[in-house]
């Protein structure tokens, strides 16, 4: 991995503009946490259309920055969950091989399947959560006061609401259980939505060597994705640390299957004159409900695919 002056500029502002997205969270503000959920959007860019080396550095510059002005917890959950996960998408997205490899055409580069870099998201997200509930040492105590203060606030809002002793102990069970499997679910969701961003962004600039996939045909989960789920499904059932472990592997490939079956009723609708009255009731129904995205859960669960993009090759590239 060669290193140069351009490399280093590109990490450096990258890693300062995540580190800058991450901490400004800290105000409060709705636009605030806007910008923290875009957060992963420089690392990508300099990933995708400069090197791999562009990304490590600003990588390293966004987690000593917010070591530096927060404290290691941030930190370790800023490079567990954006600058690592970022950095290894967009290098995943810049693989490719000579074409003729695998029995492609002569002359072309085939790239790294979508799928794959999708399926890969899922279970470092997933990984990224199991270690940073092992570092807080999360479980029913470290819960207990946001559990307390929501129930509170339950009660504040219904003055005759009350939970027996029984109830609130399986309330206090289910919320611990659910917080592993939920967090890594959308977490994944918006780093997918980083990555597109950061496609069109690299794109737009004409920095991008990969040739632009088409989300709604190109997102689906490959087919060994079955093999973690099928096992993190089974593990979770049995309660413990290892459990909710289980559950974070879980939420992660969960999203990843949702996203698949988001993105296949955009390639389906494609044309349709019912396409406008189609999203809004399905994105509306979605805020109201867990009922659509549990759907198209089930719908990317049974449509796998693993597709190659092909293209000339660029002046610079980057071999598998």
């Amino acid at each position: 991995m060669n290193i140069n002056g351009q490399d280093i500029m590109i990490g450096l502002i990258a890693g300062a503009a995540t580190a800058l997205l991450c901490l400004g969270v800290a105000t409060g503000s709705g636009l605030s946490i806007l910008l923290y959920l875009l957060s992963a959007v420089p690392i990508m860019v300099a990933g995708l259309g400069w090197s791999l080396a562009a990304s490590i550095i600003a990588t390293f510059v966004a987690t000593i920055a917010v070591f530096v002005i927060a404290n290691e917890m941030t930190a370790l959950f800023v490079v567990l969950t954006t600058a690592l996960p970022a950095a290894a998408c967009a290098y995943w997205m810049t693989l490719s091989r000579p074409a003729e490899e695998i029995g492609g055409p002569q002359g072309k580069l085939v790239w790294f399947p979508f799928a794959d870099v999708l399926f890969r998201m899922c279970l470092m997200i997933g990984a990224a959560f199991i270690i940073i509930g092992i570092a807080i040492n999360y479980g029913p105590e470290l819960m207990k006061p946001v559990l307390d203060e929501l129930v509170a606030n339950l009660q504040i809002n219904n003055p005759d609401f009350a939970f027996s002793p029984e109830a609130r102990t399986q309330f206090d069970a289910a919320i611990v259980g659910m917080m592993p499997f939920m967090q890594p679910l959308m977490w994944t969701c918006v780093m997918i939505g980083n990555l597109y961003i950061a496609i069109k962004i690299t794109a737009t600039s004409g920095q991008l060597k990969r040739p632009s996939d088409d989300f709604p045909t190109a997102m689906r989960m490959p087919k060994p994705s079955l093999i973690p789920f099928g096992i993190a499904a089974l593990l979770s059932l049995i309660g413990g640390a290892a459990g909710l472990g289980a559950s974070a592997i879980l939420g992660g490939l969960a999203a990843g299957f949702m996203l698949s079956g988001f993105a296949l009723f955009h390639a389906y609708s494609r044309g349709r004159a019912w396409r406008p009255f189609g999203m809004f009731v399905l994105y509306f129904a979605t805020v109201l409900t867990m009922l659509p995205p549990f759907l198209m859960f089930l719908i990317g669960l049974f449509s796998l695919a693993r597709n190659m993009p092909i293209s000339n090759p660029p002046h610079n590239n980057s071999n598998e």
